[in-house]
């Protein structure tokens, strides 16, 4: 990794849509009528949210680390 690469992975996240559709998806399941579908929907949003915050953590890390060794 470099430090552009870690920057830019800093900028990832969900847009617009894909965040109105969470939002959808979570209502629904705090009433408890997901579907089938809908649920493993929500469980994708999840693993890749979880995926996407362990990628940036690293990406923190790294530029944390290549500033101090400046």
């Amino acid at each position: 990794m470099n430090e552009k690469i870690a920057k830019h992975i800093l900028t990832l996240g969900f847009d617009d849509n894909d965040q109105q559709r969470m939002d959808t998806l979570a209502a629904l399941n705090q009433e408890g009528t997901l579907t089938e579908t809908e649920k493993q929907e929500l469980m994708s949003y999840v693993k890749t949210g979880h995926l996407l915050a362990l990628i940036q953590s690293k990406a923190r890390l790294y530029l944390k680390h290549s500033e101090d060794g400046q």
